[in-house]
């Protein structure tokens, strides 16, 4: 499996254009993937709007007594019960196309890595857009990837945390039962100790993210990166290997 492959030991340059061409694929099928998320977000949007719109009709009505306070109780709550639906579903949305995005930088990473010289701790480069000579840096390419995990891994709590939140809402709106088997049921208890555990992450995140700036370098080994450490969505593990282990790492020297 190319997931396996230590980077650092794609050596022949009939390898690294092997791996190189097959990670420009999954970034292409990744952008593909983007698009079509991109394109259902602009459909809740419209559906968004359409019932704001529906919803202002209808204080207006009430505003002018053409509907009674209990009618326009029934509505309000009806409107927000859709509302949290669309809203959760646009963050559904938004937070598998942030893991899909990261990847994608994660790859560009990778990318720069095999065209790199075997051995060699940096190489010239001309930038497309101006023509510019410039020098890529192997520590400049590890320093983004970790860049990258951790301002993934930011934005991956921080929408946990909106959602779970408005999954609680969605689920005690007055005379709004909903469903067990709707998509969006769940029970108040399991949700709260989400809630939790994702605040307690949140906390720790924010330790690391206040020392960003700190150089990792010197306890992590990037010789022992493997094409699936930049292909995995999966921040959370790609965080908790690359930081937290690391700095217990750091803490036992």
């Amino acid at each position: 499996m190319i997931e396996s492959m230590v980077v650092s030991e794609i050596t022949t340059v009939e390898e690294r254009k092997m791996v190189f061409d097959l990670t420009r694929i999954r970034i292409k099928s990744l952008e593909g993937v983007v698009e079509q998320l991109e394109i259902q977000e602009k459909g809740i949007d419209t559906i968004l709007n359409q019932e704001k719109e529906n919803y202002e009709v209808s204080f207006n009505q009430q505003q002018d007594r053409e509907i009674s306070i209990p009618e326009f109780s029934e509505i309000d709550q009806a409107h927000r019960h859709k509302l949290d639906s669309l809203h959760l579903k646009k963050l559904s949305l938004q937070m598998a196309m942030d893991a899909k995005k990261s990847v994608i930088q994660r790859l560009w990473c990778l990318c720069w890595l095999l065209k790199m010289p075997s051995g060699k701790m940096e190489a010239q480069a001309t930038r497309h857009d101006t023509g510019e000579k410039i020098t890529v840096r192997r520590q400049d390419i590890y320093k983004k990837y970790m860049n990258t995990i951790l301002k993934a891994e930011g934005s991956r709590l921080k929408n946990e945390q909106d959602y779970l939140r408005l999954l609680l809402d969605f689920n005690h709106i007055p005379d709004i039962l909903v469903h067990p088997e709707h998509e969006f049921y769940a029970e108040s208890s399991a949700t709260s100790e989400k809630l939790i555990n994702v605040k307690e992450q949140i906390e720790i995140y924010q330790q690391y993210e206040n020392n960003g700036k700190r150089n990792y370098q010197n306890t992590i080994d990037f010789n022992q990166l493997t094409v699936g450490d930049f292909m995995n969505e999966n921040t959370e593990y790609l965080f908790e290997q690359f930081f937290i282990e690391n700095e217990e790492k750091r803490r036992a020297v």
